[in-house]
This record gives structure tokens, sequence and C-alpha cells, in this order.
């Protein structure tokens, strides 16, 4: 097997569609885009990915589109300036026990 082959692959395919925070490398370099920027980060739902960044629809920049009936703004992130990605998952998905239905041992 390749070297390339055996790294590990992020799949943000479930991501998209779904709220999430960016950390940014550097913040100030976004200045003249009026991010919703707070403490380096944006929230906001993540609209696409792929291999030079990301699309966020900021949830700031969402809810006063909506509220005056305007479109809605994406945004385009290099991934040179973005440090991570994550979103929130709820604790009860992760309350579900896992149980092994294989093969049981004769009594």
């Amino acid at each position: 097997m390749s070297e390339e082959k055996k790294k590990p692959r992020s799949n943000f395919g479930k991501c998209v569609g779904e709220e999430v925070v960016i950390y940014l490398a550097d913040a100030d370099q976004l200045s003249s885009l009026q991010l919703p920027i707070d403490k380096g980060t944006v929230t906001g739902r993540l609209v696409g990915v792929d291999k030079p960044g990301v699309w966020l629809e900021p949830k700031q920049w969402f809810d006063a589109s909506i509220k005056a009936g305007d479109p809605v703004n994406h945004v385009f992130f290099k991934w040179d300036n973005v440090l991570g990605l994550t979103r929130a998952i709820k604790a009860e998905e992760f309350n579900d026990k896992k149980e092994y239905r294989g093969l049981r041992p004769r009594h």
C-alpha cells in the first residue's frame, strides 16, 4: 500500500449542512469582509468543502438576511487560514450502547 493511502482522511461530507465553528489562523487578514468573528472563530452552516478550502454561511449573516428577506451570502475560507473546524454533537447520540451480537459461548 502506498504511503498516501495510509494517511488518515477527514470526511466532511457528514458535516455539510450542519452548524460548525471555524477557527481562523489570521482573523485580522479577513477584516475587510466584515465577518462576524468572535475571538478568532466564525460560526455558521457548512455549505461546501473541497481541496482549496471551505464555504460557510455565517449564522449572523443568515439571520439578518432572512429577517430582511435578502439573499443569504456565503464566504470561502482557504485552508491556509483555517486552524480547525468543529461540529457540536449532542451527548445523547453517544448514549447508545453497542452490543456484540456475534457468537455466544455455550453454557
